[in-house]
């Protein structure tokens, strides 16, 4: 009697969990299947864009060939990558701009921070001198980041006559408007250049890092190379959920909230969290709830975001209102409330308040 008692109410069970599975399944199809339509760059344009960024890379990386005043772009201690958003498979539509960095060759030169410390820059040890510290590039022995991306921007709009080619604080920004338009409100394919400079630590505990133009002819720290590197753990870690989390929030920032949020901040700040949860995500729509409530609770606190690097600059939501950090709270509440009707059972209930977020959610 025992034994036929445990064995119905093990069927029971096993039943309830799988009728749980379901729904759970049902509502992450709906979340994945925004993602095709709405959310992920397609394949093709992925290849379009991979084939320009190579271009203007090998272009690049050349010039020093052809114009002996052009510095060198290192290919041995370092190399020119791509980082960013789209480097972290983080990006979502439109394709409308890819960071590059070109890291230089550090030949004779030193950084120095606003501490006082000295610290080597890399190089790949094959100049006897280096072109980087000629008046073009600096004054008095010294690299002038404004002057490096004003020659920067001179040298790609030479490449890039009928393309649009400025000057953009940090980087240089190309955007092709030819390649990769998917409609009429797509601004087309763009590149954000970014000249560098790779560092070595000094402390033993900290990473390397690069420096790049801050836009008022000074320099700021960052390394997007461990940016990519934090994204690919958390998301083998989160059983592969972790990146269609972040782009859901991105799209929900981008097209329900009006972009106000730094697309940067939202990442920063979640993958904060998701280092230290004590145990994967086993949901896509666990994490999505998740997610909101660290982003919106770091929203209405007004917290400051910061990256993986010593000393680099803090990373702000935006300059958002009063009624912004309570709307933005306000979602993540909204979140709580669907999972906690899943976790009640109400399904058709939960659903609904998802589409309250996403309301292109069918």
């Amino acid at each position: 009697m025992n034994y036929e008692t445990n064995t119905f109410r093990n069927a029971g069970l096993n039943q309830f969990l799988n009728l749980v599975e379901k729904a759970d399944k049902t509502t992450e199809a709906k979340f994945r299947d925004l993602l095709d339509k709405e959310i992920n760059i397609s394949k093709s344009v992925r290849s379009e864009a991979s084939t320009s960024q190579n271009n203007l890379r090998d272009n690049l990386t050349s010039q020093s060939t052809r114009d002996k005043t052009f510095p060198r772009i290192m290919s041995l201690a370092d190399k020119d990558f791509i980082g960013g958003s789209f480097a972290r498979h983080t990006k979502i539509k439109p394709l409308d701009d890819i960071d590059i960095y070109f890291p230089i060759d550090g030949h004779g030169l030193t950084f120095t921070d606003d501490d006082g410390i000295q610290f080597s820059v890399f190089s790949d040890g094959v100049l006897t001198t280096n072109v980087i510290l000629g008046s073009r590039w600096g004054d008095l022995g010294k690299v002038s980041s404004y002057k490096l991306i004003s020659e920067f921007c001179k040298t790609l709009k030479s490449w890039y006559p009928n393309s649009i080619v400025k000057q953009n604080g940090q980087a240089v920004t190309v955007r092709l408007t030819s390649v990769a338009v998917q409609n009429q409100n797509d601004p087309g394919l763009g590149f954000d250049v970014v000249p560098c400079f790779y560092i070595k630590q000094t402390d033993p505990n900290q990473h390397n890092f690069y420096v790049i133009p801050d836009g008022k002819d000074g320099w700021i720290r960052t390394n997007p190379r461990v940016d990519t590197n934090v994204n690919e753990t958390l998301h083998d870690y989160h059983n592969h959920f972790y990146r269609p989390i972040i782009k859901l929030v991105k799209y929900w920032n981008a097209v329900y909230f009006r972009g106000k949020i730094s697309s940067y901040y939202i990442e920063l700040v979640i993958a904060r969290a998701f280092c230290t949860r004590g145990s994967p995500i086993t949901s896509l729509q666990q994490g999505l709830f998740e997610a909101f409530s660290v982003l919106g609770k770091a929203i209405l606190l007004e917290e400051k975001a910061y990256s993986w690097i010593a000393k680099a600059p803090a990373v702000e939501a935006n300059e958002l209102s009063k009624l912004d950090r309570y709307e933005a709270y306000g979602t993540a509440k909204i979140a709580e409330e669907a999972m906690k009707l899943f976790n009640e059972f109400k399904y058709t209930e939960a659903l609904e308040k998802w589409r309250n977020i996403f309301k292109g959610l069918k």
